[in-house]
This record gives C-alpha cells, structure tokens and sequence, in this order.
C-alpha cells in the first residue's frame, strides 16, 4: 500500500507540470486594476464633462478598432480646456471579449466625464485607464462600422 505513494506523488507532479506549462502559453485576458480617483485625478492632463459630438472608426490594428471621438467641452475641471471647446480622443474597441464593464467607449449623443491624457504620437487625447470615463447619459451605442465612416450626435 506504501508502495503507491511515490508512484502517486510522481503523477500528480507530471499533472501539475503540465497543467501549470499549458496555462503559461495561453494569453492572459485580465485587466490591470483600476485606478483610484485620487489616481485618476492626479495622473490626468484633461477631467472635464462633455458632449460627444462624433465617433469615427478610423482603422484595424491585428488586436481591436481604433475610434476617434470628438468630444464638446461642458466643464473643465482639470486642465486647460475651455467651455465648447472640442477635442479628439483616441479609443480601441478590442476583440477579446471580457467579462465586466472595463471598455472604454464613447458613442455620439452621451454626456460624461473622462479623464484624458496627452498622446502626442496620435496627436490627440487617450484614456488614462480603462475605468477613467464616467458616464452621465446616454442616449445609444451606435458605433460607424466602416472604417473612415462617421456616426455624429444629431439631437436637437
């Protein structure tokens, strides 16, 4: 009966080896953290509340789809953005689908608050973390499905 154990113990080992290699190879889907609102605030070039005024579906990368927003300044309360003023900012929508409400969107037509960082390779505003956009109202989630199409906020 003693005898088993080594045998045993030598299977469980090879099991967990393997187990412990397959799970290596596969990608990871999960998510950093989010960033606390004292993060958010202090790392943050742009908080302001705004109207988005239109999304563009700007190209495909191997991974997601690269948007652009343009977005109407309602309130600015970190930066040096002033009222109607508007900016662009860069966005993915990825493939991967996961669980929980972690994408960054923005669809034409809502309000909200983004905390934005400066991006100077894309000219533009991005996201400073996946949990950095507060949304106030929204009216839709109608994204332009071609690249270079343009779905804009047509209320009155």
């Amino acid at each position: 009966m003693h005898n088993n154990y080594p045998k045993l113990y030598i299977k469980f080992l090879l099991f967990f080896i393997f187990i412990s290699s397959s799970l290596y190879t596969i990608e990871s889907n999960a998510l950093p953290a989010p960033l606390s609102n004292e993060q958010l605030n202090q790392q943050s070039d742009l908080i302001a509340k705004v109207n988005v005024l239109g999304v563009t579906r700007v190209g495909y990368t191997h991974k997601a789809i690269k948007f652009q927003a343009w977005l109407q300044i309602i309130k600015t309360i970190k930066g040096k953005a002033q009222i109607n003023d508007t900016i662009l900012v860069t966005w993915y929508r990825f493939d991967k689908k996961l669980i929980g409400s972690w994408e960054i969107a923005y669809y034409p037509g809502e309000k909200l608050i983004t905390y934005l960082v400066w991006d100077n390779k894309e000219k533009a505003y991005k996201n400073l973390s996946w949990n950095s956009v507060k949304k106030i109202k929204s009216i839709g989630k109608k994204l332009p499905i071609k690249n270079g199409a343009v779905e804009f906020n047509i209320a009155p």
